[in-house]
């Protein structure tokens, strides 16, 4: 058998082009992460959406519909976005300056 050889493993170029390639992996790692946080984040609002939407649409047929379900219904929704907006931007940007 006649088996093809680059060279000795532990040369400095085989190292030297190892090390780049894990620094690649875990750059690429990295943001594949920050990707998935946004996402996740995606979906927890959905998720917060969907069950606010549903428990406001119930509670106001219930009561015909008054003003003040309506009215806390909407102000839920817009905390649930507020609190990811904060979640997304500020909580990210204040780990930035430390």
């Amino acid at each position: 058998m006649n088996v093809p050889m680059n060279g000795p493993p532990n040369t400095p170029d085989s190292s030297r082009g190892s090390s780049n390639r894990l620094e690649q992996y875990l750059s690429e790692l990295s943001t594949r992460f920050k990707h998935l946080r946004y996402v996740i984040a995606a979906a927890a609002l959905a998720a917060a959406v969907l069950i606010i939407t549903v428990l406001g649409v119930y509670f106001a047929m219930r009561q015909g519909f008054s003003a003040w379900v309506v009215n806390t219904a909407r102000a839920l929704l817009l905390l649930a976005v507020v609190t990811l907006v904060l979640w997304l931007l500020v909580w990210p940007l204040r780990k930035l300056k430390q």
